[in-house]
């Protein structure tokens, strides 16, 4: 938790803690380390986060890390099929 104070962009310190939470099933600690780096996270980690949305009945947000990955997909060519 230091590392993410020190350096609020430290991605990964917040997807270590972001995973220690998830696997806690403590979804508002997940969001307050993942969510702020959204954009920037890998596919696995943003799964994370919006399940973790989903839990607290924030469908709105869940939706919009969903979209996120949906816009890193090649729609033409899904290797994901």
């Amino acid at each position: 938790m230091r590392n993410v104070e020190k350096d609020p962009e430290n991605l990964r310190s917040r997807m270590f803690l972001g995973n220690h939470f998830y696997n806690q099933n403590q979804w508002d600690q997940t969001i307050a380390y993942l969510g702020p780096v959204a954009e920037k996270l890998p596919d696995p980690q943003i799964y994370r986060l919006a399940y973790s949305y989903l839990n607290i009945s924030d469908l709105r947000q869940s939706e919009a890390n969903a979209n996120i990955l949906m816009s890193r997909k090649d729609i033409e060519n899904p290797s994901y099929c």
